[in-house]
């Protein structure tokens, strides 16, 4: 059966303890198409109305009207990226499986930031913080591609900051922005440069959406999500548009 890593198991395992229902670890939501989009694998559906048993993904198949928890789990403090993950892994599930709906779940071991956890108000999110399953490893590292990023600069003009940071109270941490653009008609962008071994992935969308709106709520000033990545996805492209973020493809 596929088990998750060795820290966030137990986490899973608790939290399904809590729900009850079917536990499938590891399940697949989007489908490799060499060249088009990679494959997506969330850390667990809990199915909440069928029995207490743990089964394969491969056993399972899903109905429009299910009631399904779309869990992600880290023993991390909560950060941009682990809430982009709890955000749109559930949007794949109901897109790629034909379901009506899906909850996201996030777990986590801390949430020191109030202003962080507010951002997720707007979304139909849990978070389930459990302390207690801390294991000592570093957080999501949120450093931009630097190189993409001068790339991305000699092809635009208006003014650019690099590394700004984002001055809320309730952080637990120096947040910053890995550029702020201001274009001449004066529109403001958060550009997300993304990791070069990645492309355009959960890790952008997360940490660009949430930039975004963290910058806008501390300039006062509405500030427009933006990805630059080295590579494409299709089934994230499709999350971005949605969302309203944009996506600029830098070879």
């Amino acid at each position: 059966m596929p088990r998750n890593s060795k820290s966030e198991h137990p986490m899973i395992t608790e939290l399904w303890r809590q729900k009850g229902g079917t536990l499938v670890r590891e399940f697949p939501l989007v489908r490799t198409i060499r060249g088009v989009q990679q494959r997506r694998v969330v850390d667990a559906l809990i199915l909440t109305d069928r029995p207490r048993v743990e089964l394969e993904p491969k056993s399972v198949t899903l109905s429009p009207s299910e009631n399904v928890l779309v869990v992600q789990a880290k023993s991390k403090r909560l950060c941009r990226v682990l809430m982009g993950q709890a955000v749109f892994s559930p949007r794949l599930l109901v897109k790629h499986h034909r379901l009506r709906k899906a909850q996201g779940v996030l777990l986590c071991t801390t949430s020191e930031s109030p202003a962080l956890q507010s951002e997720l108000r707007d979304f139909d999110v849990e978070i389930v913080l459990m302390p207690h399953m801390t294991s000592g490893q570093r957080g999501f590292s949120e450093t931009p591609n630097r190189e993409l990023r001068d790339r991305w600069r000699a092809s635009v003009s208006g003014s650019v900051e690099y590394d700004t940071p984002i001055p809320l109270p309730g952080l637990h941490k120096r947040i910053t922005a890995h550029a702020l653009w201001t274009r001449s008609d004066c529109q403001r962008f958060s550009v997300t440069c993304c990791q070069t071994r990645w492309g355009l992935g959960m890790w952008g969308l997360g940490h660009s959406l949430f930039t975004a709106r963290l910058a806008t709520r501390a300039f006062g000033v509405r500030h427009e999500p933006l990805i630059v990545a080295h590579r494409d996805d299709a089934a994230i492209r499709a999350l971005a548009d949605q969302q309203g973020i944009r996506v600029v493809i830098q070879a």
